[in-house]
């Protein structure tokens, strides 16, 4: 949700919704690993009003909790919305574009089809042209 580096598209979360389609199916997670390019960093949320995928969840955090550092860490860089919103964020934007740009360009000038998106940090491509049998 905040790898849309792209202006004229924006980020809808099916949380916007007044009602939420089937409350029981419908689960939203999020992490920081792309978006804030923290990869080794395994700390996610999921919001759920499903309370067998809670408890099934809630299962897993003894083996699989965050420890006390970096929850104190994380939560320092979550609090610091001015400066996400203001310097990581637009780099980040910034960055993500140029490297779509220069990658979907090299894809054209290769004739390799790709699907182009505006957001993410991915590029789906079709290799079946160019891939020997």
């Amino acid at each position: 949700m905040l790898s849309v580096f792209d202006d004229s598209a924006t980020f809808h979360s099916v949380l916007e919704m007044e009602r939420l389609p089937d409350p029981q199916r419908t689960h939203v997670m999020w992490g920081t690993t792309k978006d804030f390019a923290i990869s080794g960093i395994r700390f996610g949320t999921l919001y759920t009003l499903n309370q067998d995928v809670i408890s099934a969840v809630a299962s897993l955090c003894y083996f699989h909790g965050i420890c006390g550092p970096m929850q104190y860490k994380l939560a320092q860089l979550l609090r610091d919305r001015d400066w996400i919103n203001q310097v990581f964020l637009r780099t980040n934007h910034d960055r993500l574009k140029a490297a779509h740009t220069f990658v979907t360009d090299e894809l054209k000038t290769l004739g390799v089809p790709f699907l182009n998106r505006n957001a993410g940090l991915f590029v789906w491509i079709d290799f079946r042209k160019v891939s020997s049998h």
